[in-house]
């Protein structure tokens, strides 16, 4: 994925850039492009590039060597410079980015002028729910859904969604980037200057927000996605959910580079230049953290191993899981996987709690009629909680 970002940003830097290049029948001055993003769960990552004529058909990118270029990275008073690495053809350093950090990156090329660009890594804000990955019905071919909870910080902040999903065919490791489409709000936005907000409900293809309307609270979003987009029925097929924290000019550089595809090359549409914060040259020194929860693709209680009720053992393939009784009450006893906790709630209410992977208690006071309750089923690794819903018929 993250290969697939830098090739996104120097694509997009090369062929439009926020300054402004005079064009007076001649080739304008080529300037060096920076191309960056520094984050918390990868190696410090710089490529760099020069400008390249919009005269002629020649839109292959050079990437620079370190015969030709250096970069070095400033940490207050502490300076790294980073080593090329011509498999990733990028300059590379030895550790990873550290959030709350502010970073100054300077690099210099023959024939070219020296840049300069500087960077804040957020601090990362964790995922804190992540419910079942659902089937439901839909005029679209978005059938399939989930939602996923987070505490917004006070100060201002801006984040991106991102879904992959990892498995394996013929024992060789595979990962996917998934589409979502999305109705909340958030990603409606505003424009911030650069151009119209998105007004459309699914054009914020690079899932980009910021907090205007969460406002340091709670929050929950819901995304919806195709099943055809998934490889479910791979070996070991997991899929993930990332909210990135991202720094405000990695927000304007994708939300220009959003307006910028949506123009096109229509002659009516007016020229969207895309955001840089490259001093001496162009480009665009990016950050993010991110926080990571896997999304349970569960179509029935699977993630239960066994359920009894007065002795009696209950079937939790189909949802919501039901069971039928004459009396006022009933023995439950549940148990579910290894690296998972279980517990029964009435009303939002606990009933036992006691962190075991197993429920075993008496259920009381049913009325007449259905009674709802939820199971609710913790990944003790990840925090992921899966609620399924259980009704309970007195006869």
């Amino acid at each position: 994925m993250r290969k697939l970002l830098y090739l996104l940003l120097v694509l997009s830097l090369v062929s439009c850039l926020k300054k402004e290049i005079p064009f007076e029948g001649k080739d304008a001055k080529s300037l060096l492009v920076l191309s960056s993003t520094f984050s918390t769960d990868s190696l410090m990552k710089v490529y760099l590039s020069p400008t390249k004529s919009v005269v002629g058909k020649d839109v292959k990118i050079d990437l620079l060597t370190d015969r030709q270029a250096s970069v070095d990275v400033y940490d207050g008073d502490n300076v790294e410079s980073l080593i090329y690495d011509a498999d990733k053809k990028a300059f590379v350093g030895l550790k990873k980015a550290t959030e709350g950090k502010k970073y100054t990156i300077k690099a210099i090329a023959d024939g070219l002028d020296d840049v300069e660009a500087s960077v804040f890594v957020p601090t990362v804000v964790e995922i804190t729910n992540v419910s079942i990955f659902e089937n439901y019905r839909s005029d679209s071919y978005e059938d399939r859904r989930f939602r996923f909870s987070f505490k917004d910080p006070e100060a201002k902040n801006y984040y991106k969604v991102s879904l992959f999903s990892t498995y394996k065919e013929v024992n060789v490791s595979k990962f996917q980037t998934v589409e979502f489409t999305s109705k909340d709000d958030v990603f409606k936005g505003k424009s911030d200057g650069i151009g119209d907000s998105f007004e459309d409900e699914y054009s914020n293809r690079f899932g980009v927000f910021t907090d205007d309307f969460i406002g340091g609270k709670d929050y929950t979003i819901e995304l919806n996605l195709a099943s055809y987009n998934l490889s479910t029925y791979a070996d070991d097929f997991k899929l993930y959910v990332s909210l990135q924290s991202i720094s405000e000019d990695y927000y304007l550089f994708l939300k220009s580079y959003e307006l910028q595809l949506e123009a096109g090359d229509s002659p009516f549409s007016e020229p969207v230049q895309i955001w840089s914060n490259v001093e001496g040259g162009a480009g665009i020194a990016a950050a993010y953290s991110a926080s990571t929860k896997e999304v349970i693709v569960d179509y029935s209680a699977k993630l239960i191993d066994a359920m009894i009720v007065d002795g009696l053992s209950v079937d939790t393939e189909n949802l919501p899981i039901y069971v039928s009784t004459y009396n006022e009450s009933i023995e439950l006893y549940i148990s579910v996987r290894n690296n998972y906790t279980c517990r029964v709630l009435k009303d939002g209410i606990p009933i036992k709690s006691d962190g075991n992977n197993y429920f075993q208690a008496n259920i009381l006071g049913l009325k007449s009629g259905f009674n709802n309750f939820d199971i609710e089923v913790k990944d003790v690794r990840n925090d992921a909680i899966v609620t399924y819903p259980l009704v309970i018929e007195r006869r």
